[in-house]
């Protein structure tokens, strides 16, 4: 439905011209929408935004769980073997909550959409952390930071 929401570039500047008249947006391509109370436009940040919550929720509930199962079967196996369980455990835990970066982006958009607190570094911070794939970039360091072989060899 995003492709939907997608007003004319003239339409979306002439709105933020109402609202953000300092701004110089002439010799700029300005795409998106002029208001986010469009029925596709709210719909379409809703679906993105709303699943991290539960999922996020998910995957603590199911960390527990997995924990608890490791350590009803701790005694079965080597300190070493448990180690190594706790610690994969860890590294995907951290790996699961890097999506924070989006929600940031998220919650600094809904700030400029509701005029509350709106600037110009603002608006970049929302394109970078939105753009800029932290997730791909931190999933990795991550790994090399918790997981012994690779520690050793930083």
């Amino acid at each position: 439905t995003y492709i939907f929401t997608l007003d004319e570039p003239d339409d979306v500047r002439a709105a933020l011209r109402t609202v953000r008249p300092q701004y110089e947006l002439d010799e700029y391509l300005v795409e998106g929408h002029a208001s986010i109370f469009n029925v596709l436009a709210l719909f379409t940040i809703l679906a993105m935004t709303l699943p991290i919550g539960p999922t996020l929720i998910l995957i603590f509930i199911i960390r527990r769980l997995v924990l608890a199962k490791l350590a009803k079967h701790s005694d079965q196996m080597s300190g070493r073997t448990a180690r190594m369980h706790n610690t994969l455990t860890k590294v995907l835990t951290l790996q699961s909550a890097l999506p924070v970066f989006f929600s940031v982006a998220v919650g600094c958009y809904g700030l400029c959409q509701f005029d509350i607190i709106c600037s110009p570094i603002q608006e970049h911070l929302i394109m970078e952390l939105q753009s800029v794939s932290y997730m791909a970039l931190l999933a990795p360091m991550i790994t090399l930071c918790c997981m012994h072989p690779y520690k050793e060899f930083i």
